[in-house]
């Protein structure tokens, strides 16, 4: 199979201009398109360990969440990954990064950690918002405390504030990633949680100025979309090798 193929593939299921104007997405270096895949790498990021890995392991097509470079302004480390998209172009090897195209998606993101992380809920309804794709909501069928809730998420590190853990909750967001900036929807909606990444400290305090629970599930959660663009590869393309990226980077709260 072809490197153009798989790419009209990712393109057609969730449409590379669907994307952020500030996201990457897309292929990267444009070369070498219409080689034959040797195999593919699934990662959540596109750095050097990933490329390393990659490399080792006979791949010659990555695909990842996030692409090498999202802000163009930095430029210090944007030399940087400049220099791995040389190394890709050298090895004759292409990134496909998915990021917010994929996130947008009504089964993007945010649906798979719902999907990950509400085994043992109680659910009414899920309900993406119709303005902002990135946020989920949940519906609880019966109200719980933030502490019941936080003992049910199968996660490894969580930070919250404990003056909360007694607050009563019957509506659950989820926003995969980095959503803590989404908060004003999350208000405006009368959600009683928030679920998602790399908050800071005043949006903890903003959410508790509004009686919303703040929980940051580590932006590592992201790992379900190795796993979904596998077996969406796998039950369509059978004729790919694949490897997944077993080893990832995360932060560890101790």
């Amino acid at each position: 199979m072809k490197k153009s193929e798989l790419i009209n593939f990712l393109n057609q299921r969730y449409n590379f201009s669907n994307q952020e104007e500030w996201d990457n997405c897309g292929v990267s270096p444009q070369s070498f398109c219409d080689e034959e895949i040797s195999k593919v790498f699934i990662s959540l990021d596109m750095n050097w360990d990933a490329y390393h890995k990659a490399i080792n392991q006979g791949c010659n097509v990555i695909i990842s969440h996030h692409p090498i470079m999202i802000d163009e302004q930095q430029e210090l480390i944007n030399e940087n990954k400049k220099l791995l998209i040389n190394a890709l172009q050298n090895k004759q090897v292409i990134n496909i990064a998915l990021h917010t195209c994929f996130d947008r998606d009504k089964f993007g993101t945010s649906y798979l950690v719902a999907k990950t992380i509400t085994n043992s809920l109680s659910i009414d309804k899920m309900v993406n918002l119709s303005h902002n794709p990135y946020l989920l909501i949940i519906y609880l069928t019966d109200s719980m405390t933030v502490k019941d809730l936080i003992g049910l998420l199968n996660v490894k590190s969580l930070r919250y504030l404990n003056v909360q853990t007694k607050q009563i909750i019957k509506t659950i967001c989820i926003g995969a990633g980095s959503c803590s900036g989404m908060l004003e929807d999350v208000i405006a909606n009368k959600i009683d949680c928030f679920l998602t990444g790399d908050i800071k400290w005043h949006g903890y305090l903003d959410g508790l100025d509004n009686n919303v629970a703040m929980i940051d599930i580590n932006h590592s959660i992201e790992r379900v979309f190795i796993d979904a663009i596998y077996d969406l590869l796998a039950s369509n393309l059978p004729e790919l090798q694949m490897v997944k990226d077993s080893s990832l980077i995360e932060i560890i709260n101790k």
